[in-house]
């Protein structure tokens, strides 16, 4: 993995703050926090793409840890707070954690994994790296007491194969919600 990846892999691991946040503070608190943040990332995001002056200051302090197409577009992290703001509001407290938790830590095991032992590529994405991801995913679940393991073993499969196979969304919008609605319906 290149030096690039690294980085922008500890960022991403860095996001691992939110579940763990919303986990530990009263519902009303952590959604409130949470939408506020989500709120000013995407103004920011906004603001950058249509002022050069903005576009210019951000592309200098985050270029080493963006992606090509998110220099002119909204960045991965902008889709990873919208879609943790929609599984707080949408899905149970635990459910939303395990969700998001499956965002960060599965899909970052899954490239790590994915780009250093993947052999068997399958749309442009590796078993292992699933594998990886729904490994990841079942130690989440167990560290979550509230989530049943039925429930937990059904997010974690779903989470890991909408991580391998190709969907029109964006990794950081259709993992947590994916996974926090099949964790959500079979708590009904």
């Amino acid at each position: 993995m290149r030096e690039f990846e690294w980085k922008r892999k500890g960022v991403h691991l860095g996001a691992i703050v939110l579940p763990i946040l919303y986990y530990l503070l009263p519902v009303p608190v952590g959604r409130a926090c949470l939408l506020a943040l989500t709120g000013i990332v995407i103004i920011l995001d906004v603001v950058r793409l249509r002022h050069s002056t903005a576009h210019s200051i951000f592309v200098l302090v985050f270029g080493p840890v963006i992606r090509r197409h998110e220099v002119w577009s909204l960045t991965g992290a902008t889709y990873l707070l919208f879609s943790s703001l929609i599984c707080v509001f949408v899905y149970d407290k635990p459910v939303a954690v395990a969700a998001i938790s499956f965002l960060v830590l599965g899909d970052l095991m899954a490239a790590i994994v994915g780009t250093r032992w993947g052999r068997v590529r399958v749309w442009g994405k590796t078993i292992e790296g699933a594998v990886a991801c729904f490994v990841t995913c079942l130690i989440v679940v167990w560290v979550i007491p509230e989530l049943s393991l039925r429930v937990g073993l059904a997010g974690a499969l779903v989470a890991a194969v909408v991580e391998i196979v190709p969907v029109p969304l964006d990794d950081n919008l259709s993992i947590p919600l994916m996974s926090g609605l099949a964790m959500q319906l079979l708590t009904l």
